[in-house]
């Protein structure tokens, strides 16, 4: 037993990444940084900025090289909020992964709105997943850079 341990200790320390073995790895982050709490801040930032129709502040949170296109996100929000009022989002973040090689942040969310027709004044709820793609900007600021899967910014 006791050889055991020393070769396991021997092994720790030639390997340290070891002692993540047993354990899920929801968090990836460098110099001791939780992206993790960043995230889930910016995406209530995105999310509080939707809800007020405030497009303006919300795009100022997305970067000018947005993986799609920039201009149809932003008319796609528009349209959105020209069609529903009442919008009330709910974002659970999942996982957050961090990409070190290409400077980029991913989340795993799933999500639900809920908004009222304008025109007929009914309410109707959408739901879905959709991974949220961040890169760190100039002055240290999450952007949004891209979105994989259901929409929940704008209809399409």
């Amino acid at each position: 037993m006791r050889k055991t341990i020393q070769i396991f200790t021997i092994l720790l320390f030639l390997f340290p990444s070891l002692l993540c073995l047993g354990f899920e790895e929801n968090v990836k982050g460098t110099d001791d940084k939780n992206y993790y709490d960043e995230v889930v801040g910016i995406i209530k930032v995105l999310g509080g900025f939707y809800e007020r129709e405030d497009v303006s502040s919300f795009m100022d949170r997305v970067s000018k090289d947005y993986d799609g296109d920039y201009l149809f996100l932003e008319e796609n929000i528009t349209d959105e909020f020209a069609q529903y009022d009442n919008i009330v989002i709910n974002i659970n973040v999942d996982r957050v992964s961090l990409s070190e090689d290409k400077g980029l942040i991913f989340a795993d969310t799933r999500w639900d709105k809920r908004r009222v027709g304008v025109n007929d004044g009914k309410e109707s709820s959408t739901h879905g997943t959709t991974k949220f793609i961040f890169k760190v900007g100039p002055d240290g600021e999450f952007l949004l850079n891209g979105m994989i899967g259901g929409s929940v910014f704008g209809e399409k």
